[in-house]
């Protein structure tokens, strides 16, 4: 499912981000080719003006200034004086230009009105028009004009190609094309890793959960099982033994019950639906009612059992007091678990920098650095307490999401002369 979610997501998130680069891009383009146009199309005018002022102020025209004007402005040019072509060997094909010109000659009569025969022969200023048209193939813009002569009149059909331009244009689309189908590669590529590391807890919650789900089942067939074994032998035993299969049914019915209890705090904590009652609470306080709560049994399976709490006064700390009361309950069993006889159990309290430290430190059985890296984790048991079936290794998991519900830190540490220290840091108020 998170394989399929990853590929979905990376396909949406490129496809969304590709239209964006499109539209963005498609605005940019456009606002670049009206700008190549307007380049293109401002000193046209001025082009034609300059052509008109040299065929006005002439009266020989040079075949060289004709071609090096054509060379020098894309432009086809043909003269007529008094109606006779004047000849002219300019750029491109002859067969081309003739249509080109026959065209614009016939637009500029049927859509403008404008003869190149003058209607009054004793005119002596110059007439022209101006306009774009377009061929089967390509788009022009003409510039026509009627200039009068000593002698008569000379016609002028100056014809302007957009095909370079429109070239550029397409050029400038192809690259623009090439580029967003390679930022759609780009792009395809790059949110396939970022998914893929976003999605990267949610696949470790995934896992973690399904191994949750899984140690839960064998934690709970467990006594259920003797439970089950225990109903079925007592059809069959006498009342002794009905007696002994009684108790056992209580232990393990209590032993269950307990999972469960430990199951549904972490499944609120896990839905974020714990209730949290943060108050100025006095943590010497609380360790001193944790260290009546236990001295029994220290004495009952001899540990020596101590606790050192600062002489000065300390400020208030900022917490759920049942939370905390519960933390240092789950420390403090945890380490009357793993102790032998005789051994030293302490609990401790230090203020500095606006923390507290609490510390449970015993003399016990130690915790391996490979038990270490995954002590918090949810039902991880080191193989010497799997034999204790009164912890299903829920204790700790519970003790670090209260920790980090205060916005604090816990961990352990190896004690020099054997055992270890859990150590809360929380902060004060």
């Amino acid at each position: 499912m998170i394989r399929k979610l990853h590929f979905q997501l990376t396909i949406f998130a490129t496809i969304v981000t590709t239209c964006i680069l499109i539209i963005v891009s498609a605005i940019s383009l456009r606002i670049s080719e009206e700008h190549m146009r307007n380049a293109d199309e401002h000193p046209l005018q001025n082009n034609f003006s300059a052509i008109l002022y040299y065929l006005e102020e002439q009266t020989i025209i040079s075949h060289k200034w004709l071609a090096t004007t054509e060379a020098n402005y894309n432009f086809y040019i043909k003269l007529d004086d008094n109606g006779q072509e004047l000849l002219f060997d300019s750029l491109g094909e002859n067969a081309t230009k003739a249509h080109v010109f026959d065209k614009a000659r016939a637009i500029a009569k049927e859509t403008y009105n404008f003869s190149l025969i003058p209607i009054n022969s004793n005119a002596t200023l110059s007439s022209s028009i101006s306009f774009p048209f377009s061929t089967e193939h390509e788009n022009y813009h003409a510039f026509i004009a009627i200039i009068p002569k000593p002698n008569g009149y000379l016609n002028a059909i100056v014809i302007h190609s957009y095909a370079f331009i429109e070239r550029q244009i397409s050029q400038q689309r192809t690259a623009f094309g090439i580029a967003i189908a390679g930022s759609f590669v780009l792009l395809a590529i790059f949110f396939y890793f970022l998914i893929g590391f976003l999605l990267k807890p949610i696949k470790k919650s995934r896992e973690e959960q399904t191994r949750f789900i899984a140690s839960a089942s064998h934690e709970l067939r467990s006594p259920l099982t003797v439970i089950l074994s225990s109903l079925s032998a007592m059809e069959h035993a006498d009342d002794k033994q009905r007696t002994h299969f009684s108790h056992t049914i209580k232990s393990e019915s209590e032993r269950m019950a307990l999972l469960i209890d430990d199951l549904l705090t972490l499944s609120s904590a896990d839905s974020v639906t714990w209730d949290m009652n943060f108050a100025p609470v006095e943590l010497d306080t609380l360790l001193l009612r944790n260290y009546e709560k236990f001295e029994p049994l220290a004495q009952s399976k001899q540990r020596t059992f101590e606790v050192s709490l600062p002489n000065d006064n300390l400020p208030a700390c900022l917490c759920d007091e049942l939370r905390i009361t519960q933390l240092l309950i789950i420390l403090t069993d945890n380490a009357f678990s793993y102790t032998n006889e005789n051994d030293n159990i302490s609990l401790s309290l230090q203020y500095k920098n606006n923390h507290f430290y609490i510390e449970v430190s015993d003399t016990g059985i130690g915790i391996t650095a490979d038990d270490k890296a995954y002590i918090f984790e949810r039902f991880y048991r080191s193989d010497k307490s799997r034999k204790d079936k009164s912890h299903f290794g829920l204790g700790l998991s519970i003790a670090k999401e209260i920790v980090d519900l205060h916005n604090g830190s816990i961990g352990v540490y190896d004690n020099a002369g054997g055992g270890s220290t859990f150590r809360v840091k929380l902060p004060a108020i």
